[in-house]
């Protein structure tokens, strides 16, 4: 990083940087100031992608009508061969290999755990000589997941986390808001997105009221496609096709 650089994120950190950290510490106060849960689902709107008007929506959704499925098993056999594959032996075969652990908490409970995960994430994305806005990115999401509604499952590692993910319920559609895993992870292949794809299917079928998994927008090509493989639509209309309208819903852990 040269000096140019350091001088320009000293003069965020001095400005709009403090204004935003500062913000976003009101609104986790705020949020968690409400035993009621309300200030805590109206802030989930907007990372639902809720707020504002339907004509403003220019972002695909990946959505599937899971209703018609017995069992998420059900669901993985409908799959393509490949996808079916992965969902019915890799992934079963990382859980043992690797030894992985699921555990399941409140977004409330969001911690330095997580944090590292996310900036290993970012890491990825962003590279070294961005440290300072990875920083602040993992401070944000961090900050914006913990005031969501909903369950993060925590995939570990003998004491250590290798991912994380969160899904909220809303309506008839389970959402699976993040996911996020450890470099280490991602280079030895070891399934964790379509292992928490597939706790989000076995989720949403053992509740009656959910027709949908909305896997939300795709930030790249690739991954738009990577789902339409697993069986979901990248459609304009899911806010038509979802009914977002009803109370959010606990997800069984």
């Amino acid at each position: 990083m040269d000096v140019v650089t350091i001088l320009r994120w000293a003069k965020f950190a001095a400005g709009g940087g403090v204004t935003i950290v500062a913000g976003a510490i009101a609104m986790v106060i705020y949020v968690n100031m409400d035993d009621t849960g309300r200030r805590r689902g109206g802030w989930s709107l907007g990372p639902l992608g809720l707020r504002g008007r339907p004509k403003r929506i220019t972002f695909k959704h990946a959505i599937a009508d899971i209703s018609g499925f017995a069992d998420a098993k059900a669901w993985a056999k409908s799959l393509q061969r490949s996808c079916r594959c992965t969902m019915t032996k890799q992934v079963p075969k990382a859980v043992r290999q690797y030894g992985m652990q699921i555990r399941s908490c409140e977004p409330r409970h969001l911690g330095l755990q997580h944090a590292l995960v996310l900036i290993d994430h970012q890491l990825k994305s962003f590279g070294w000589h961005k440290v300072p806005l990875v920083m602040l990115v993992v401070f944000i999401r961090c900050l914006a997941a913990k005031c969501m509604h909903g369950v993060v499952d925590e995939i570990w590692i003998g004491d250590k986390m290798v991912a994380w993910a969160q899904v909220i319920v809303k309506g008839d559609t389970m959402r699976a808001m993040w996911f996020y895993q450890r470099d280490e992870a991602s280079r030895q292949k070891m399934c964790l997105w379509h292992a928490t794809l597939l706790l989000a299917v076995h989720r949403a079928i053992s509740m009656p009221e959910v027709k949908w998994v909305d896997l939300g927008p795709s930030k790249t090509d690739e991954l738009a496609a990577a789902k339409v493989k697993f069986g979901f639509e990248n459609t304009r209309e899911w806010r038509g096709m979802c009914d977002y309208s009803g109370e959010v819903v606990l997800p069984p852990t």
